[in-house]
């Protein structure tokens, strides 16, 4: 580690870039991930863990992602799960 959070390769969008001697790394916030160089939310990079939201319907929003709840689901008071009505 250089020390250096500049990176000229990398933007990570959500997240922050992490220099070292040979690569760049983007450090995500939870839930995201890195893709091409950006931190992108897991529902648009469709990589949601399995069973995570009813159907595996999520949508994105600003934070980050939360799940679509239809039929017998709710959200959840977390904002981003569903819970049976």
């Amino acid at each position: 580690y250089t020390g250096n959070l500049t990176c000229s390769n990398k933007t990570c969008d959500h997240g922050v870039c992490l220099k070292t001697e040979d690569d760049e790394v983007c450090i995500c916030r939870p839930g995201y991930e890195e893709v091409d160089g950006k931190c992108v939310d897991l529902c648009s990079a469709g990589h949601l863990p399995e069973d995570y939201c009813p159907g595996n319907q999520c949508e994105s929003i600003n934070s980050g992602f939360r799940c679509k709840c239809e039929g017998k689901y709710i959200l959840s008071d977390d904002g981003i799960t569903c819970t049976g009505e």
